[in-house]
């Protein structure tokens, strides 16, 4: 029975090393201006200040020619085309 006690540490122990030394991943989200620039059917376009166009579902209180303020996921890659939009808040 020691003997699987002494084991089972061991184990717990080189489990607890391997994880403490993994990379984490870092919080990789972003904010972004833009201009609601389309409101079609129930989705909006914006165009944000890098030139990029979103498309999403329409938010309370935002329509054409709102500036906004997008929160974007970037999914940890440098790829923005897998970005997606986490939060819109209209900007004064």
């Amino acid at each position: 029975m020691k003997k699987i006690i002494i084991i089972l540490t061991i184990i717990v122990c080189v489990s607890v090393a391997y994880q403490s030394g993994k990379p984490q991943l870092v919080d990789d989200t972003y904010q972004l201006g833009g201009v609601v620039v389309e409101e079609t059917n129930g989705v909006i376009v914006i165009e944000t200040t890098d030139g990029n166009i979103w498309e999403t579902y329409t938010v309370d209180g935002v329509s054409v020619g709102d500036s906004v303020m997008l929160m974007l996921d970037g999914h940890n890659t440098t790829d923005v085309t897998d970005d997606t939009i986490m939060n819109i808040k209209a900007i004064g």
